[in-house]
């Protein structure tokens, strides 16, 4: 994973745009949350709020890197990514495991991810980028540990909020990262220090099988 090398890095246009365009759909997402936590008590919706709070948090506080792909296709899939949950309906659904697992699986995705993005620090981007490599903590397991707490959470909220609907909203986010993975590592392997570390650490984000 990427952390800064430049001492006086940029902002682009697409970069600005894209904090911003996280922090309003963000805040309509955390309202619809919250009224539907208050009106029933819908607690695997308030624990993905706050697994996308942390998301938001670092796209707001990351450092600026000159290094990345700022392409059109880039920047579409990456902003398609960052604003899905927007489309998520966290009121409607069955629970197809009981209590407390799902609840149990959300919070050890948030603990997985807390700790892979306080190994990253600041280096954390919306944009594929190359700011350098982490390779301790959970960067030993995958590549982009990231990715796993998300999966982890969203695994958990599928298993208490499941609808068609709904895992037609998360098999596209997938589908949308497994393209952004594609983009960022296809920068980051133009790095020699990348390739080595890509072949000490096999899988991408999904430990065994991806």
């Amino acid at each position: 994973m990427p952390k800064a090398e430049s001492n006086n890095p940029q902002p682009s246009n697409i970069e600005i745009a894209s904090r911003l365009l996280c922090t309003v759909c963000f805040t309509y997402f955390a309202y619809n949350v919250l009224r539907s936590f208050l009106a029933d008590g819908n607690l695997p919706a308030l624990l993905l709020l706050f697994t996308e709070l942390l998301t938001v948090l670092l796209v707001l506080t990351a450092r600026w890197s000159r290094a990345t792909n700022r392409s059109l296709y880039a920047s579409t899939i990456t902003i398609l990514a960052s604003v899905y949950f927007l489309l998520i309906d966290p009121s409607e659904g069955t629970r197809l495991v009981a209590a407390p697992f799902p609840a149990a699986l959300q919070l050890f995705g948030i603990v997985f991810q807390i700790v892979a993005k306080l190994y990253l620090g600041r280096s954390f981007g919306l944009l594929p980028a190359n700011r350098g490599i982490v390779r301790s903590g959970p960067y030993r397991l995958v590549r982009h540990p990231l990715y796993f707490g998300y999966f982890l959470s969203h695994l958990g909220f599928m298993m208490a909020v499941w609808s068609p609907y709904n895992l037609a909203v998360f098999a596209f986010l997938y589908f949308l990262q497994a393209l952004r993975i594609r983009e960022e590592e296809r920068l980051l392997m133009q790095d020699d220090e990348y390739k080595s570390y890509a072949r000490t650490v096999r899988y991408r984000f999904i430990p065994m099988l991806f």
